[in-house]
């Protein structure tokens, strides 16, 4: 099961198929996605879950066209 839920400063993806991340990610530039501007922000993987906070966060992933997985991993 993936999980994901976001507001405009916050977003939190969980998963509960044996994905298990730890670390930080932070991303200090503006970008721009096709829904547009996002950034800064900042990624806490912790084991199933990840916190992101910043100015959209989801847009960093484009999370808006994808409709079954969050959390990036590897295939």
């Amino acid at each position: 099961m993936w999980g994901l839920r976001r507001g405009r400063w916050w977003m939190i993806q969980w998963s509960l198929d044996g994905t298990f991340s730890l670390g930080i990610h932070v991303d200090p530039l503006t970008r721009q996605a096709a829904e547009g501007s996002y950034g800064p922000y900042i990624d806490l993987h912790l084991g199933p879950v990840v916190i992101s906070l910043g100015n959209r966060p989801d847009r960093a992933g484009d999370y808006a066209r994808l409709s079954s997985i969050a959390v990036m991993r590897p295939g």
